[in-house]
């Protein structure tokens, strides 16, 4: 009888949740959709109410279990922003992967590798659509939030989905992580900002770090410029709308709506704005063009003979050819025989 009353109990509570979601995501939608003023706000603690478990057994390829924060969105219904918080456990292993949309992604605990790069606290990624990257390896508790502003159902695996990646037309490959970095104050400004570099470009991507005096106002960059905006608050507090909003509150503002008021807390406010691109964006990294770099089919990583390939410990100056036969690119791991010269 017992066993029977938990089963009915974990039925009734899947149903509430399925429902729940549901509810939440046409909300979303009504409200990003009919010309909603007000941004949409997320809390850490509002978004732990829904956190669910992901265990792996033993012979899983993943290794180690995850968690999953939901903040905006469901990966059902495409009209809406989506907005996690992943937490991995240590030791945990995704493959290489990809997605139809662009997304950002924010270090915001732990340490790990995506590809074969460090990454660490205050990371920022940004990735677009259709350009593979992975593995991603937690080595101590990898937390990072994962923003789109729009929702999408699942990944696809690379290199199993190749053949979807040679079907895209026009397809540029763009990834690039760098460390956000905050100002300190100065005695003449009680609010500072400053763009992080390399993360930017004239269809409207931009990633801004704000550090701001207590009790001290502004607003956001122009959200209008690009796809769609999030403010993730760092550390201090956001005051909106009579509310405070702690560390790892997030907040979710659509090209259409004006400019968010920032109001720093009794402690100050840290506040980082991450603006998605229009959806015509084609920048890539820079790099100097010549017959001495080379860039992957896949995933756009150049590997400059100049520079050689630090992830790697390859030094400068090291010719293609004299690439051990099994390098791999450090982005997403294709073998060598898919890079071409890069004119």
């Amino acid at each position: 009888m017992d066993d029977r009353c938990r089963a009915l109990t974990m039925q009734r509570e899947s149903i509430i949740s399925v429902h729940f979601a549901i509810y939440y995501s046409c909300l979303l939608w009504y409200l990003v959709n009919r010309g909603w003023d007000m941004p949409l706000v997320v809390t850490l603690g509002e978004a732990q109410e829904h956190e669910f478990r992901r265990e792996v057994a033993a012979d899983d390829d993943r290794k180690a279990g995850a968690s999953r924060l939901p903040y905006f969105g469901s990966e059902d219904d495409p009209n809406v922003p989506f907005a996690t918080l992943n937490k991995h456990d240590s030791g945990r292993y995704s493959g290489v992967h990809f997605h139809r949309i662009d997304q950002f992604q924010v270090v915001v605990g732990g340490r790990g590798m995506i590809g074969r790069h460090p990454v660490a606290p205050l990371c920022v990624r940004f990735v677009r659509a259709y350009t593979p990257y992975g593995p991603v390896q937690s080595h101590s508790g990898l937390a990072f939030f994962v923003l789109r502003a729009r929702s999408e159902k699942g990944s696809l695996h690379f290199p199993e989905a190749r053949q979807e990646l040679e079907r895209v037309p026009n397809r540029h490959p763009f990834q690039v992580t760098r460390p956000a970095v905050f100002p300190a104050l100065r005695d003449d400004a009680d609010v500072v900002e400053e763009l992080v570099p390399d993360l930017r470009d004239e269809h409207g991507l931009s990633v801004h770090t704000l550090t701001m005096n207590s009790d001290s106002t502004t607003v956001a960059p122009d959200p209008s410029r690009g796809a769609g905006q999030y403010a993730l608050v760092i550390t201090g507090s956001l005051l909106h709308n009579g509310a405070e909003y702690d560390p790892l509150s997030l907040v979710y503002i659509g090209p259409q709506e004006p400019r968010l008021p920032l109001r720093a807390g009794a402690t100050g406010l840290q506040v980082l704005i991450l603006n998605f691109p229009r959806t015509h964006s084609t920048s890539v990294m820079p790099f100097a063009a010549g017959p001495h770099n080379w860039r992957c089919t896949w995933c756009g990583y150049v590997y400059e003979e100049g520079r050689g390939s630090p992830e790697d410990h390859i030094p400068r100056h090291t010719s293609w050819e004299k690439l051990p036969p099994a390098w791999t690119c450090p982005d997403c791991d294709a073998p060598k025989g898919d890079f071409r010269r890069a004119v």
